[in-house]
């Protein structure tokens, strides 16, 4: 299996009195999400679907790359922010996909892609890593490249000329 993970792009501060729920995409966010989805339009993903936490800002960023890529958005309550290794893989045990692409938060991914594959990676808002899976436990897998938001961003205005 190969795993997309992506995280959500820049969002807005948390504010007193506001649920983190509802934070959304700032203006910014949103553009350079759409700039990045023009460079994973680029690669090929062969995913069937999004699978995405239902807080405002990652649906957003997965809609953004729903455009892009022509593929439908599915909600998930097992990305929201503290989801488990083990929440992922029920997730995944839903679907018969050999690629699955998630938009989710830290720390869930980072710690994802290192109980899966051993590296520590910083991801900030916006970055992909990129893991094939043997098996969707601990040590099951290798992480073969991560792509951090500048990276994708040079590459989309490459491609988009």
């Amino acid at each position: 299996m190969r795993l997309y993970l992506v995280r959500h792009g820049p969002a807005e501060p948390g504010r007193p009195g506001r649920s983190d729920r509802e934070r959304a995409l700032t203006a910014d966010g949103g553009r350079r999400v759409a700039r990045q989805a023009a460079m994973l339009m680029h690669c090929r993903i062969r995913a069937v679907r999004i699978l995405t936490s239902p807080y405002r800002r990652a649906r957003q960023t997965a809609d953004l790359l729903s455009a892009a890529l022509d593929l439908p958005v599915e909600e998930d309550r097992l990305l929201v922010p503290g989801a488990s290794l083990d929440d992922l893989a029920e997730l995944a045990g839903r679907y018969d996909d050999d690629h699955l692409l998630c938009v989710s938060h830290q720390p869930n991914l980072g710690a994802w892609v290192f109980r899966l594959s051993g590296c520590r990676v910083r991801l900030t808002p916006g970055a992909v890593a990129i893991l094939d899976l043997n098996r969707l436990r601990p040590g099951g897998g290798e992480l073969r490249t991560v792509l951090p938001p500048d990276v994708q961003e040079r590459l989309g205005a490459r491609w988009s000329e």
